[in-house]
């Protein structure tokens, strides 16, 4: 049986710090093991300045999952 992979990019208000990056990470990995998914990587690709204004801010904290 083939079974798709799949990316997401999560973006966290860099004011917000380490805490809201480890309770996030939390909340996916749950997310994923209730609907019996895997994850196979993820990528903390750190504090990124985004490419238009969000809520007031121009920098993020990137996730890959």
């Amino acid at each position: 049986m083939f079974l798709r992979k799949y990316e997401t990019v999560v973006l966290i208000n860099s004011e917000l710090g380490e805490e809201a990056v480890t309770k996030t990470i939390t909340r996916m990995r749950d997310g994923l093991a209730s609907t019996n998914g895997k994850e196979i990587r993820l990528e903390d690709w750190g504090v990124k300045r985004i490419a238009y204004e969000l809520n007031g801010n121009r920098r993020a904290h990137y996730l890959c999952f």
